[in-house]
């Protein structure tokens, strides 16, 4: 059997009643009396053990007689009565026997039936405590739909496939968890990793988390924090939006559902969208060449708490619920710069810690998969604080991150003047006047390491790859040359700037030096016989080690056959290639 992507949040049940059903007379009625009488008292001590007694549950069992056994017949007693058999007929349709099972599934008598087989499973393991099954006095329950509080007793239980020891299985999950896969497997599952280098360029935002309710100024249902909250999420969302449209190509925005509902109509038409919880496995976005993470889906801890005791319910260790998290430094995998330490939220338990981390940073991982970075180049840009499973090219505050005017100019047309009188000329709709594009120009100056350097924020932070300084002289302009930006990879910045600031008398690029690769693989221009010759023998030399050249690598003859070759200047080029 063959198990692509997670099954863990699909394997896990939780349910919930009121307490007072565990000791109904109608569930424990029939056959010998005595009997009857017996299967009563048992459910009066469970009810008084999970109700009066949490953190003591299955030791208040022991304490009071009760066995395992005893605990078996009552399930029996419970699978033989009327309501908890389904009546099927060959003749129904799915629809109907689908149906008929779901009824029997919402009622009371199974629900019962699963708090027994908790127990059961439980009560020989050497604790004091239920670890599947708790009690909640005011826990919150939809009547009539209105919220309510209401005593609860909930049970959560893993349904786990029902295979024989011959049938093998191979589960196939790239961000899988080992230790919660074999709770519903067994213990006898291996693991085997093979992790293949992603193709992309990752920049990430340190510093900021982006909840969900910095992005939405609610509550997690809905209701709004303040109005203050409300102008803070609109404002964190309309600069997301212009990080968005500045992206070139095809761009996949995953965030929360709720955040996506709200941002859709204001995307620009090149930015799709997917949500957390309904995107593995998905290959609808794998020709996007951006991909960029908003947020994590990180549950309360409470939550997290409640997902993760039914595979703690064979732990011979009791699950005590802490329900907060603490705060714990983490280090980001950097590709060149050293330690990247983020403080990130985490549970002290480790087994909710390994259920955090699928909901959580697993999510994250797979949203980036959906570009499919291994195959193909691509750019991901991710807006939370997390450490993660994946190699970062660069951590930046989202103040650095976010675009500003600079980058929105820039942006448009490749090329950005820094003179502040062509920023109002170029500009207008930015910059109004000459004076507020030199405040602008000075603020930057000196904000960004106390330094005038003119690449302050020129990087545009990872949207576009790193520009060129120029220098320029517009006709009859008096005084030094001005400075400009422009990108590397647009055909002409010349013709781009003076659509700009008009007419130019002068125009030159900064480009740095080529890199020994480059000038090594670079194609060769057509060469005279003596220049072919020699070019051949300093490139043969710069391929070699310094320790490893000889004081003559061509020699005299090398250089007069090269020489001779270079009549046909084909051949010429070869020659000196090789």
């Amino acid at each position: 059997m063959v198990v692509d992507e997670s099954v863990v949040d699909k394997a896990r049940e939780i349910i919930s009643f009121d307490p007072s059903r565990i000791v109904a007379d109608e569930l424990w009625a029939g056959g010998d009396l005595d009997e009857a009488m017996q299967r009563r008292r048992l459910a009066l001590l469970v009810r008084a053990a999970v109700v009066e007694h949490p953190g003591r549950e299955l030791a208040f069992l022991r304490e009071h007689g009760a066995a395992v056994e005893a605990v078996r017949d009552a399930l029996k007693h419970l699978a033989k009565r009327e309501e908890a058999q389904p009546v099927l007929d060959g003749r129904m349709s799915d629809k109907t026997i689908a149906d008929i099972l779901d009824a029997i599934e919402a009622r009371e008598i199974l629900k019962i039936q699963r708090l027994f087989r908790q127990i059961g499973r439980e009560l020989g393991l050497p604790r004091a405590r239920l670890n599947s099954a708790w009690f909640d006095p005011a826990a919150r329950v939809m009547v009539g739909g209105e919220i309510e509080r209401a005593p609860r007793v909930f049970v959560s239980a893993l349904r786990r496939p029902r295979l024989t020891k011959e049938i093998p299985v191979l589960a196939l999950d790239g961000t899988g968890s080992l230790a919660l896969n074999q709770q519903i497997f067994g213990e006898h599952m291996t693991g085997e990793r093979f992790a293949v280098p992603r193709d992309a360029e990752v920049i990430q935002v340190s510093g900021k988390t982006f909840s969900r309710q910095s992005l939405t100024g609610t509550h997690r249902r809905g209701t709004p924090i303040s109005p203050k909250r409300i102008h803070e999420a609109a404002r964190l969302r309309a600069q997301v939006l212009d990080l968005l449209r500045l992206l070139p190509g095809q761009v996949l925005l995953t965030t929360y559902k709720q955040v996506e509902d709200i941002l859709r109509p204001d995307l620009p038409p090149h930015v799709q969208t997917a949500h957390f919880g309904a995107l593995r496995g998905l290959n609808s976005y794998e020709h996007c060449e951006t991909a960029v993470l908003l947020g994590r889906e990180q549950p309360s801890a409470q939550a997290i708490e409640a997902l993760t005791r039914p595979f703690c319910a064979t732990d011979s260790e009791p699950f005590i619920p802490i329900g907060e998290y603490v705060l714990q430094s983490r280090g980001r995998r950097m590709r060149n710069d050293g330690p990247n330490i983020a403080p990130v939220q985490v549970h002290p338990d480790p087994r909710c810690q390994a259920m955090l981390e699928q909901v959580r940073e697993a999510e994250i991982v797979q949203a980036i998969d959906r570009v499919r970075p291994v195959h193909n180049r691509r750019r991901i840009i991710v807006l939370t604080n997390l450490a993660l499973d994946i190699t970062v090219d660069r951590a930046v505050p989202w103040t650095e991150l976010r675009p500003d005017k600079f980058a929105s100019a820039f942006a448009r047309h490749g090329v950005l003047p820094l003179s502040a009188a062509d920023l109002n000329r170029a500009f207008p709709d930015l910059w109004s006047t000459v004076k507020e594009a030199e405040n602008a120009l000075s603020y930057r100056g000196k904000n960004t390491l106390k330094t005038p350097n003119y690449i302050f924020i020129w990087r545009i932070q990872g949207v576009f790859p790193d520009p060129l300084k120029a220098t320029y002289r517009r006709i009859n302009q008096r005084g030094p040359a001005a400075h400009a930006l422009v990108r590397a990879d647009i055909p002409d910045p010349r013709a781009a700037l003076e659509a700009l600031v008009g007419e130019l008398a002068s125009f030159h690029v900064e480009r740095p030096p080529a890199s020994p690769h480059e000038r090594l693989t670079r194609p060769l221009r057509r060469l005279g016989p003596l220049a072919a010759a020699l070019s051949a023998e300093s490139r043969l030399l710069a391929s070699l080690p310094s320790d490893a050249r000889p004081p003559d690598t061509l020699g005299m003859a090398g250089v007069i056959k090269l020489m001779a070759l270079a009549n046909d200047p084909a051949r010429t080029e070869r020659a000196a290639v090789a």
